[in-house]
């Protein structure tokens, strides 16, 4: 960074020289004077800082016209008789113009400094970039080492999309838990005819949050514990839960508080339901963010198939990679807001500047 040259030599910061030898008959002197080390110059002001930038273009303007001025006052007052109508007026404006001076010179002062400062805390900005970026490739490794291959950008895309991201690894969750219920059924109902009680529960609970009533056939047939249930029952109990899944895209779309409680509830239900078939789904809807890192800008097959991976982890791996997943969420947040801030807000290196 370079520094602003100042080439006029007629101004003071300490030691105003004003002195008027009347006493043994010579002119009194208003002359404003000091050495180019009195005038503080500039610092370039660091791109990307329109504060910095339109306050050193201020001070280059009023440095300016406080040269204008001290020449203007020094060629009238540089030798005046006292008693003469100029004596009292070019006492009058040096007063004045060492006010104005030592108020620029201090601004310039202050100016200085708080490029100093921001070229600092560029600094520190660039070397916790430094940080955060060994920290996310750290916490990438993890991820990998669970047999998950993400890449940057689809990371850095996942922890900015926040709560968007654990709505599509619920609804990934969800598709995943019906198309299993769906299965389930159909291959129940050739093995076993019988209804469990456990399945009987769970199918009552879906049906009752999706507001079925006692009098509804598919209520009807989920409640008899025991009962056999025939291809039709079961064809009934499936566009039962399929009218349910319906519900919970309809509800999430949705953006008031109303819809995401619906589609919360609607979600925990096929959900339990779901869990009938494949109990590795409990685990996972409690660690909703393993399931988003594994399933974020995925498709719905590739999500599905992200989900089996899972279901085949151990309930402390899930919690292992869940905790992971945490981690490398906040990292890669904060990484890309320290890498935005720095793109706008290039480093500058103070450690060049001479102070004078």
């Amino acid at each position: 960074m370079k520094r602003e040259l100042v080439d006029w030599l007629d101004v003071v910061l300490n030691g105003w020289l004003a002195f008027c030898v009347a006493l043994i008959g010579l002119p009194c002197v208003f002359a404003v004077q000091a050495r180019a080390a009195d005038i503080p110059s500039l610092f370039d002001p660091p791109g990307g800082s329109p504060e910095l930038i339109n306050r050193h273009a201020a001070l280059a303007q009023e440095r300016s016209a406080l040269r204008v001025r001290t020449e203007s006052h020094n060629s009238r007052c540089r030798a005046v008789e006292e008693g003469t109508p100029l004596y009292d007026e070019c006492a009058s404006t040096r007063g004045s113009l060492v006010a104005a001076l030592n108020q620029h010179i201090q601004a310039s002062n202050q100016y200085n400094e708080a490029v100093l400062a921001e070229c600092s805390h560029r600094q520190e900005g660039a070397s916790k970039l430094s940080d955060l970026q060994q920290r996310f490739e750290t916490d990438k490794r993890v991820i990998n080492n669970f047999g998950f291959e993400q890449n940057v950008q689809d990371i850095q895309a996942w922890a900015e999309a926040g709560e968007e991201a654990q709505k599509k690894a619920r609804s990934d969750l969800v598709a995943f838990a019906v198309d299993g219920i769906l299965d389930g059924l159909k291959v129940g109902i050739a093995a076993t005819p019988a209804l469990s009680q456990v399945l009987s529960d769970k199918l009552v609970a879906v049906f009752q949050t999706l507001g079925f009533t006692e009098g509804d056939k598919a209520y009807i047939v989920a409640s008899r514990i025991g009962g056999r249930i025939s291809p039709q029952d079961a064809e009934m109990l499936a566009n039962r839960i399929e009218q349910g899944k319906k519900a919970y895209d309809r509800y999430s779309a949705t953006r008031d508080l109303v819809g995401a409680r619906r589609s919360l509830e609607i979600a925990q239900a096929l959900t339990s339901l779901g869990a009938v078939y494949s109990p590795k789904l409990v685990p996972l809807a409690l660690e909703l963010e393993a399931v988003s890192l594994t399933t974020y800008g995925a498709e719905q097959v590739a999500a599905k198939h992200q989900i089996e991976k899972l279901t085949t982890m151990t309930e402390l791996q899930l919690q292992d990679l869940a905790t992971a997943a945490k981690k490398l969420k906040n990292d890669a947040a904060e990484l890309g807001l320290v890498s935005s801030l720095l793109k706008s807000h290039p480093a500058c290196d103070s450690t060049g500047f001479v102070r004078r």
